[in-house]
């Protein structure tokens, strides 16, 4: 392939006068006066194991493998055992772990615990049942009702104690009214003015307590707890203020007298 010349010549007549014929390829490159050192230091400082390892290794034989302490290890430096204040002072040494024996447990004979266990126990009885039908269809006899089972409890055929105690009081009534005396008219007695009076007092004192407690409440009640207690305080001064008027409204009131009913 012919050598080729970029020329502007043939372009531009005019020009071509002032133009200096430049070939590239004859131009000389440029080379640093410092290449050589670069290349000397650069090998200097480069070492094959370093980037892909050794050109040739060689492999070891079968019998060549690594054996138990052939290993080469340096010796180990020898250090006196003392630190701090006591240098040159031996150290006392390690008392030794002592594991303390478990106590000795007698081995359990389980086949003579077996044996004696099946001699005192008793037999299994089967469940008793009837057969039913020709075919061999058995029933549970227990509940069939053949068998005498409520007559065998202990109270059996015996006054319960609740009727005993019924008993009772009707033969107390009885005698009672055999002898003509009311039981309501022995166990009541009057209650005195004073009694009426200081009982009134306490009532009314109990009711300023209840109203006071229920005036503390809030206005507006969110919580179930307050609606509750708001429903109590409501029913108890309602009963106060029954108690209140029917005091006040007869002089003349019975008691029953703890005393004389017990």
């Amino acid at each position: 392939m012919p050598h080729l010349v970029e020329s502007a010549k043939h372009k531009r007549p005019d020009v071509a006068e002032n133009l200096v014929d430049f070939d590239v390829s004859l131009r000389e490159r440029y080379v640093s006066k410092l290449r050589p050192l670069i290349k000397a230091e650069a090998k200097k400082n480069k070492c094959g194991h370093k980037t892909f390892g050794e050109a040739e290794v060689r492999v070891r034989k079968p019998k060549e493998f690594l054996r138990k302490n052939t290993r080469i290890t340096p010796p180990k430096p020898e250090v006196d055992q003392c630190h701090g204040k006591g240098i040159g002072k031996p150290v006392p040494p390690v008392p030794k772990h002592v594991v303390p024996k478990a106590p000795v447990v007698q081995e359990k004979n389980f086949r003579a615990d077996n044996v004696v266990n099946a001699m005192r126990s008793r037999a299994r009885q089967p469940v008793p049942r009837y057969v039913l039908t020709r075919r061999g269809d058995t029933r549970l006899l227990e509940p069939s009702g053949t068998v005498p089972r409520y007559a065998l409890k202990k109270g059996y055929g015996k006054v319960p104690k609740y009727l005993q105690k019924r008993l009772k009081d009707c033969q107390k009534q009885q005698k009672v009214e055999e002898e003509g005396k009311d039981p309501a008219e022995t166990a009541t007695r009057a209650l005195s003015e004073a009694e009426r009076t200081e009982l009134i007092e306490g009532l009314k004192k109990n009711w300023e307590e209840a109203e006071t407690a229920y005036q503390r409440l809030p206005l507006i009640i969110e919580t179930p707890s307050m609606l509750r207690r708001k429903i109590m305080l409501e029913k108890k001064l309602t009963q106060l203020e029954n108690d209140i008027t029917f005091l006040e409204k007869h002089e003349y009131i019975y008691i029953y007298d703890d005393e004389n009913s017990s």
